[in-house]
């Protein structure tokens, strides 16, 4: 295998990701609860980077418990948003609606990015 960064960064390893804004989740420690598919399963840890291009805006330390605990708040306010309506709007209507349990649901698990990285507060 071969590191391909230098190549692709022309020799550079130091480039800001000016053109990224979003939330980084990188579990750490022990795998507690494996999942087979997705990013279901559940870590010791969790650090989580709120980045708004390319600068982190905040880090946070947390376990298991905090974790989704913290998600679970930002998710909630997430679901106060328009953009929040407009998802499970699309969701819940089309050629293949969910029921609407099943597309909060679906948001709560495969939007994170998104609500994690807003300014919710």
């Amino acid at each position: 295998m071969e590191d391909i960064v230098t190549q692709v960064f022309n020799g550079r390893d130091d480039v800001p990701a000016t053109w990224y804004t979003g939330a980084l989740v990188i579990p750490r420690g022990e795998v507690i609860n494996y999942v087979h598919m997705g990013y279901g399963s559940t870590s010791e840890r969790y650090t989580l980077l709120r980045v708004r291009e390319g600068r982190v805006i905040e880090r946070l330390d947390m376990g298991a418990d905090d974790f989704t605990a913290y998600r679970r708040k930002r998710f909630a306010a997430f679901k106060a948003t328009p953009a929040y309506a407009a998802m499970f709007a699309d969701a819940t209507s089309g050629e293949y609606p969910m029921e609407p349990a099943d597309a909060e649901e679906f948001l709560y698990q495969y939007k994170a990015e998104d609500y994690l990285s807003r300014d919710l507060d």
